[in-house]
């Protein structure tokens, strides 16, 4: 059984059950069809990736990075581009730098950080076991999936569209492809934050039940509930410091799309909408009942828990929607200035 090191303690309970697995099952697909596994699961038993799989992930990426420079240096070697379209060399240039830091970003989240992922996993499947509502968490399996078709289909029509009106290059659709593992790991930090506060909205709830019945059990019972409710925060704090470079970096091409005038912006902000939707609703599970149950969760609670922050910068809640609209209006005015004037 291979052993996970966690602050100076070993670990050896790595055995993922069946409905967590089934649970993983979509977002981890999402990663091994690049490839970039996060961890692999063999034998129920959950374990960090092999030699192998980061071989074979590096050159993966380097083969990516490889076409897109090809892509850019056929572009730029046509002399009429250089000499009358340098905005498309400028285009190209960036292209090819954001495409270079977001493949280090993800190769960093999901192979680099392949024992934090374990630990999340282990950390989630302990709150799975105290906290499940079967009815509720079959519809959150449920919508893992549909979250993993819906970005593939939505890929696979730009694709499609782009190669019979634009372009019919092989590795023109290969590049379009790998844009998808970056999406990829916003889907599944989305999910990941849904599944949190699913956990906390259940804690809140059976707090209160319990509150309003008398039972012998009772300090057995709040033990358990605090040791559940100290896991969430942890697993929290592991999400938020996996996640913060992946959200900077969407952040960032959004923005850098935006004034290049990319078509597809709009789908990078939906998903930051929607990231940010889930992130509020989970403060808001925190902060609604559990700070009241006892003194213990409150001290934990002032301690050790804040909103996501990407690099201190900003934080990731409802309002960061509207500041990201903000600054892209802004940027857009700038840009109309510059062509009319």
């Amino acid at each position: 059984m291979v052993s996970i090191r966690e602050s100076g303690r070993t670990q050896l309970d790595n055995y993922v059950d069946c409905d967590v697995q089934l649970m993983l099952r979509p977002l981890n697909l999402m990663h091994h069809i690049f490839p970039a596994p996060k961890y692999r699961i063999k034998n129920n038993l959950i374990q960090p990736n092999s030699f192998t799989s980061i071989v074979i992930s590096a050159c993966y990426k380097v083969l990516l990075f490889l076409l897109d420079f090809y892509r850019g240096y056929s572009l730029i070697s046509i002399k009429e581009v250089r000499l009358y379209m340098k905005i498309v060399t400028y285009i190209t240039v960036y292209d090819l730098f954001s495409f270079l830091i977001g493949c280090a970003i993800n190769f960093y989240i999901n192979v680099s950080q392949t024992t934090v992922n374990i630990i999340c996993v282990l950390k989630l499947q302990k709150i799975h076991r105290f906290l499940n509502d079967e009815v509720d968490f079959k519809r959150y399996v449920f919508m893992n999936w549909f979250s993993f078709i819906s970005i593939y289909v939505f890929y696979i029509i730009i694709i499609v569209f782009s190669y019979f009106v634009y372009s019919k290059d092989w590795y023109e659709i290969i590049l379009a492809m790998s844009y998808l593992y970056f999406d990829s790991n916003l889907i599944y930090a989305t999910r990941l934050i849904v599944l949190l506060t699913k956990k906390v909205d259940l804690w809140n709830n059976n707090a209160q039940d319990r509150l309003s019945l008398e039972q012998d059990d009772s300090d057995t019972y709040w033990k358990k509930m605090f040791e559940s409710y100290v896991e969430i925060l942890n697993c929290y704090n592991l999400y938020n410091k996996t996640y913060q470079l992946m959200v900077f970096f969407s952040q960032w091409s959004a923005v850098s799309s935006t004034i290049f005038l990319y078509a597809w912006v709009l789908k990078s902000l939906v998903l930051e909408i929607i990231l940010s939707y889930c992130c509020e609703q989970f403060y808001k599970s925190m902060s609604y009942y559990q700070r009241r149950v006892c003194k213990n969760i409150q001290r934990l609670h002032r301690v050790t828990f804040n909103k996501m922050s990407v690099c201190g910068m900003f934080y990731i809640d409802a309002t960061f929607p509207l500041k990201m609209a903000a600054l892209v209006a802004t940027y857009v005015i700038v840009l109309l200035q510059f062509a009319l004037l």
